[in-house]
């Protein structure tokens, strides 16, 4: 598995819902976009109202999904106002407020610790502490799983560490395969798959490995 594709069942499935275009297609264009979700939209759909991030990334509302273990979350058609799209502009770019940087479109740091955090929920799904929203419209299993592959890929495309580089990319690989697991349903796997995305993190992130 290639974890810089990007071209998990889930993303596969949002493209061709977006686009209608067949599962073959969508993974063409979704290669040739160096898996930029949607940018292999807009290739598919030029004429589609599309997003710079997939809609995770932006505020709601949200609709419901048809199925919590497969699908993106999907921004609701009243979420694309005058008043929303300038609040996505604001997270369609880096920033920097009195000194704390807010990197696009996480609207944050992009600091280990989110990345843990997000883990740690993620692990378990679909337990009680997942509540028929979270699991139904927002943030969904497979967006909170998206979100934590680009927030490593973020870290990866800014390090200079090699040793680190190697870490972080065993726990992209194993949250790639993790979206896998949960798609079908396999979430005894996609908890050990991310658990072991958690330990190659930590020991990646050692002190004497940090560039930043």
């Amino acid at each position: 598995m290639d974890p810089w594709a990007n071209a998990s069942s889930a993303n596969i499935r949002f493209i061709h819902d977006r686009t209608s275009a067949s599962d073959e297609v969508c993974r063409d264009a979704l290669l040739q976009a160096r898996g930029d979700v949607m940018a292999a939209v807009k290739s598919l759909a030029p004429d589609l109202n599309c997003t710079k991030y997939l809609d995770l990334y932006y505020l709601g509302p949200f609709a419901r999904v048809s199925d919590p273990d497969k699908d993106l979350p999907r921004r609701a058609v009243s979420s694309y106002g005058s008043y929303a799209r300038e609040r996505d502009d604001e997270i369609e770019s880096d920033r920097n407020i009195k000194g704390e940087k807010f990197i696009a479109p996480y609207n944050d740091a992009n600091s280990i610790d989110e990345i843990y955090s997000g883990l740690w929920i993620a692990m378990v799904y679909p337990d009680d502490c997942w509540d028929d929203q979270e699991r139904n419209v927002y943030p969904t299993i497979q967006g909170s799983l998206v979100e934590i592959a680009d927030r490593i890929r973020d870290k990866l495309r800014r390090n200079k560490n090699p040793i680190r580089a190697e870490y972080f990319t065993r726990a992209l690989t194993d949250v790639e395969r993790a979206k896998e697991a949960y798609f079908v349903g396999n979430y005894s796997e996609g908890e050990q798959l991310l658990g072991s995305c958690v330990d190659s993190l930590m020991s990646g992130n050692k002190p004497n490995r940090t560039n930043k």
